[in-house]
């Protein structure tokens, strides 16, 4: 019922046995993975999870093993008084809070002296990447080497490393039956689930759909980075997912006419692309012509902040929704693709792929001098790490409205 106060555990044992003995009650327990500086698209996943389980454990950890050193780490948004006073809203409420200080310290397991404010907290702040830190003693990591490749793994290239590993670390401490994460980072949802599979975990994964505020833009923890001018740019991104299915529904599934037509559109209102994909939505492996049910994804910069956001197209019918980051997918009206704007739309796309080109080099190049990634011998170069965060500040601060993550945003 709301108003409930949840139990706040802060420790690893503690949490495994707080589950343990939930479990040896005959009790199923639902997770929620967060980043904290909760959001109604997060209560709105915890309201799902009640459909699930008995009890609900919702996370609250901003997790440094996604994050590379010229992320934004340090300047996240927290606001853990404001996040409990949300959670007791929730009908039904929350039964516990796992906010641990620093999963990636092991001073206790080992005995050996670390500094645990060189590494991550759920609740604290003056955060540093433990990817600078080389992992300060962490060395595991689980990698989905497939389906992390494309789209923010493109730009983000330990992104989705860290993201697998800390909800693997999530589900051994804390054993839930059930986790839920927001579909508004498809990616991401995808990436749990075939980790799930893969590793045989007992868990069982739902993806919840996306929340948006009253203006349109799906809700997202890093919004708050937005000023009001960029706020009302980024809008360009749902309007532009309902002319993407209005263009899909009139037979228009060339995905590189789509595609063309989603940077002209996000480039006129002033916003930079990184991304601009239509994937099928099992493989996220790119195609070419829509014939079976794909994802549109697309991420695109206003100002500091990155906003993404997807649409999934289902037999022919296609459904709006957000993907963590806001990944979105845009289509232009019909009528702009005359002769006007062809040869425009050819100079945006070859500043865009020589800027891509570069940004991934320079990026490689960063990582494999950090020692990050092996030096890599006549191949292409990674994407750029773009100043960013899940999953949705320092000097640029991808939006994630799949927050993330691991968040269910």
């Amino acid at each position: 019922m709301a108003g409930k106060h949840p139990l706040i555990i802060t420790g690893k044992d503690e949490m495994r046995k707080w589950s343990r003995q939930m479990r040896s009650q005959g009790k199923t327990i639902g997770l929620v993975p967060t980043m904290g500086y909760l959001h109604q698209g997060h209560l709105s996943l915890i309201q799902e999870a009640h459909n699930h389980s008995n009890l609900i454990v919702v996370s609250i950890y901003v997790n440094p093993g996604q994050f590379s050193p010229s992320e934004d780490l340090s300047t996240y948004p927290s606001d853990f008084h404001g996040d409990m006073l949300k959670l007791k809203s929730v009908p039904g409420g929350v039964d516990a809070v796992f906010c641990p200080k620093n999963l990636y310290d092991y001073s206790n397991d080992s005995g050996e002296k670390q500094k645990s404010e060189n590494l991550g907290s759920g609740c604290a702040s003056g955060l540093v990447s433990c990817v600078e830190d080389k992992g300060n003693g962490h060395e595991t990591w689980v990698r989905v080497e497939r389906l992390e490749k494309g789209l923010c793994g493109k730009s983000r290239p330990v992104f989705f490393r860290g993201v697998a590993t800390i909800v693997t670390k999530l589900f051994h401490i804390v054993e839930p039956d059930v986790a839920v994460f927001g579909k508004k980072d498809y990616q991401q949802w995808r990436i749990i689930q075939r980790m799930v599979r893969d590793l045989d975990f007992a868990i069982e994964i739902v993806g919840s759909e996306i929340m948006r505020d009253r203006d349109g833009l799906a809700m997202s923890s890093r919004n708050v980075h937005l000023s009001p001018e960029e706020r009302e740019k980024a809008l360009s991104i749902s309007r532009a997912l309902l002319k993407a299915k209005s263009a899909a529904k009139d037979g228009r599934v060339k995905c590189s006419e789509l595609k063309d037509l989603a940077i002209l559109t996000i480039t006129k209102t002033g916003g930079r692309i990184d991304y601009a994909e239509i994937v099928d939505q099992d493989s996220l492996e790119a195609v070419t012509e829509i014939k079976s049910p794909v994802v549109f994804c697309i991420a695109a910069w206003f100002g500091k902040t990155l906003n993404a956001c997807m649409m999934a197209e289902h037999e022919g019918e296609t459904d709006a929704r957000n993907s963590y980051e806001e990944k979105d997918v845009m289509a232009e009206h019909e009528g702009e693709t005359d002769a006007r704007n062809i040869k425009r739309l050819m100079m945006i796309r070859e500043v865009f792929e020589r800027e891509k080109r570069t940004k991934e080099k320079a990026a490689r190049e960063a990582l494999e001098a950090q020692g990050m990634i092996p030096t890599s011998v006549g191949q292409g170069a990674a994407s750029k790490v773009s100043p960013s965060t899940t999953n949705d500040g320092a000097s640029a601060t991808p939006v994630a409205n799949t927050d993330p993550g691991p968040e269910s945003k």
